[in-house]
């Protein structure tokens, strides 16, 4: 017959000792898995071992390696010819044993002409040395029924986990147990068509190589997972083997799978495909599953040392991004704010909601934490969530900058909605403003984001459900229909009722609305290029990757208005900054209209609930205030039908513009306005130019 090689021997002996896994197999069962499996499986090894080498010991010194089985030459009958040696076993021997059986064939029909019997020929030896052959055959019955009911009770227990944990799709149908020990019935009857279709491949050293393959694959990622346990260092990984070594596992794991390979390398092959798409096809899904995995702890040592090596670098001007820390209250009530933000540093850079709460605040901050990052995670926001409780606004802002972020992981930019006179009186225009100049105190760049309709619809909102759609995605754009998630969030006010569809749409305003007009930025003081860079970021997202760049600035030479105008463009060109028009506003120091002059007095008004704005202010100021006018108008005139204004926020000064009249100069240039963002940078330069 076909002469075996040690490792296709091997392939088929290896299954006799795959009943190691039974006992995690079934740790759900017993009482005391971690005391109870390692003693069972070590016993199991030793007496099977013990077993194993006895009997072979045994039939290596009853039975000769091969024979040729003539009883003749075994006797040493020679009465017909001079026979061979039964021990004989060469080739000669055998061209002798030939000529016999041709030349006496028809006296003695059952002479062997080669060597088919011995220990290395027949595997029935045990038969023939045991007091009754059925013996052999019992207990081979009885080994093979408990390896297969061990392999039958087993898997269907780990299906029926990977179905309760939701890993893969229409898995779940088989989570579902019967009985007083939730037995996995659906997956007795899979598994068992599974074994059944194996048999019927008809060659038991086939399936003696296959079985050992998937077993080989098994033990190795379980030997590197215990190693990759190790290798993460995670203070929850404690094995209380007193002889383990991370580094045995790993050898344990390279020596299995070599095996694989050594046995049946095309099937190796492709069980390592096989287990490479259900991974890939895994980490595409991103199940809800939490199982403290040694991934999850890589993560986290990757995160730590990749944040100690941005921290040793030095900062550079092509590697500047903004890193944004979101004033947002409560997420939950400024949601068209967080887009904001979130359009601005998704997938590039850091993302922090800071909330701060009244120091009297009762609110359990653990569950607010995890309702608001729930809540994140469901609007596909990736951003962090942090919470300050103090007796002011402003107190809070300059602990949150101090405190927010880890290294080079730390904001450089502060971003808040704007506060308009009817804003509710918690946190005062003072407060507001004193705010904005610990901000740039702290070298930190600064947004303010006004809405006509405001940022905070926590007045208009009583609840909100998240539901989650399958939608098709059409055959034109795929060559396959496919189901993709949509999640769908319906808002309701207080009452319950659906909220109007304009007030749903200010509130989706950044998410669902691709706008098509054009973003205007109004770069009227160089504070680093920032009120360049975030436009050109917004342009780069959906919503905004059909809008046109203009570009306003000031002169106050009209003579020199062409001259500017080339110089802007070609600065823009070395920015590498995109845009379509470039104006220059030569007459920024032209007086305002006496309308505007009138507006501004009204608007004073209302901002001075906070305390009177003294005459001596408004003249120490009245330059400042005119070009404040001026701008309103520019912006009136050139930008009420932009889908965005970008401006370059104005500095606020301690000590020389009160708090009223610095809000006012905000309003009066943003009121009526498209969304506006003013934005100032700490003057360090955030954009690179060539040459």
């Amino acid at each position: 017959g076909k002469k075996e090689s040690f490792m296709s021997v091997f392939g088929v002996f290896f299954t006799a000792v795959t009943g190691i896994v039974a006992g995690a197999n079934l740790s759900g069962d017993l009482k005391d898995p971690a005391e109870a499996i390692p003693k069972g499986t070590l016993l199991a090894i030793i007496f099977t071992y013990i077993t194993y080498i006895f009997y072979g010991i045994l039939v290596g010194f009853t039975f000769l390696k091969q024979v040729s089985g003539n009883v003749d030459e075994y006797l040493g009958n020679d009465n017909i010819t001079i026979l061979p040696d039964y021990t004989n076993c060469t080739a000669e021997a055998n061209s002798i044993r030939q000529q016999i059986f041709d030349t006496f064939g028809n006296i003695t029909t059952d002479y062997n002409t080669g060597c088919k019997f011995g220990s290395a020929i027949d595997q029935k030896t045990m038969i023939l040395i045991s007091g009754t052959g059925y013996l052999v055959y019992a207990g081979c019955y009885g080994a093979t029924l408990s390896s297969a009911i061990a392999s039958l009770v087993g898997a269907p227990r780990v299906l029926q986990a990977v179905g309760k944990d939701k890993i893969y799709p229409y898995v779940e149908f088989f989570a579902k147990g019967n009985g007083a020990n939730n037995d996995p019935f659906r997956g007795y009857i899979l598994v068992f068509f599974i074994a059944f279709g194996c048999l019927m491949i008809g060659d038991l050293n086939q399936i003696g190589a296959l079985a050992s393959n998937f077993f080989l694959a098994a033990y190795a990622l379980m030997n590197l997972s215990v190693f990759h346990s190790s290798m993460t260092k995670s203070p929850g990984w404690r094995p209380s083997f007193k002889y383990y070594n991370p580094w045995v596992s790993l050898f344990g794991a390279v020596v299995c799978i070599a095996l694989m390979f050594l046995i049946q390398w095309i099937l190796a092959i492709l069980t390592v495909a096989a287990i490479a798409v259900l991974y890939a096809f895994m980490l595409y899904l991103k199940p809800e599953t939490n199982w403290g995995s040694s991934a999850d702890a890589l993560v986290f040592l990757n995160a730590l040392n990749n944040s100690y090596s941005l921290n040793e670098k030095k900062d550079h001007v092509k590697t500047y991004r903004p890193k944004i820390l979101l004033l947002s209250g409560n997420p939950v009530h400024r949601k068209p704010l967080i887009d904001f933000g979130n359009l601005l540093t998704k997938k590039m850079s850091l993302l922090v909601c800071g909330h701060i709460l009244p120091e009297d605040s009762r609110q359990d901050e653990d569950a607010l934490k995890e309702t608001v990052q729930s809540w994140l995670k469901d609007h596909d926001i990736r951003s962090f969530y942090t919470l300050q409780q103090t007796d002011n606004f402003s107190g809070g802002v300059k602990n949150m900058i101090s405190m927010t972020g880890i290294g080079k992981l730390s904001p450089n930019m502060v971003l808040m909605g704007f506060k308009s006179s009817k804003d509710d009186a918690n946190n005062s225009i003072e407060e507001y403003y004193n705010s904005l100049t610990i901000c740039f105190e702290k070298k930190m760049a600064v947004g303010i984001l006004r809405l006509q309709s405001g940022c905070d619809f926590s007045n208009k909102v009583g609840s909100e459900e998240t539901i989650v759609e399958e939608v098709s995605v059409p055959k034109e754009a795929r060559r396959r229909t496919k189901k993709e998630a949509k999640t769908v969030a319906v808002y309701r006010d207080g009452e319950g009722r659906p909220l109007p569809k304009p007030i749903v749409d200010e509130i989706q305003q950044f998410t669902l609305k691709k706008r098509e007009g054009n973003i205007d930025v109004y770069w009227l003081y160089d504070d680093g290029g920032l009120t360049l860079l975030l436009p050109y970021i917004l342009q780069t997202r959906k919503q905004f990757h059909g809008c046109k760049l203009r570009v306003f600035s000031l002169s106050n030479r009209p003579e020199d208005f062409d001259r500017s105008t080339i110089n802007l463009g070609n600065l823009l060109a070395k920015f590498r900054i995109d845009y379509t028009e470039v104006v220059i506003i030569p007459d920024i120091t032209k007086k305002a209209m006496a309308e505007t002059k009138a507006e501004f007095e009204g608007i004073l008004k209302e901002y001075g609930k906070e305390g009177e704005v003294s005459e001596a202010d408004l003249n120490a100021n009245s330059e400042r205030t005119n070009r404040h006018l001026r701008t309103a108008e520019i912006l009136r005139e050139n930008s009420m039908n932009s889908e965005l204004v970008v401006m370059t926020l104005p500095l606020p000064r301690r000590g020389q513009t009160p708090p009223s009249l610095y809000m006012a100069w905000l309003d009066i240039m943003t009121r009526g306005l498209p969304p506006t963002l003013l934005t100032r940078g700490n003057q360090t330069s955030v954009l690179t130019f060539y040459s």
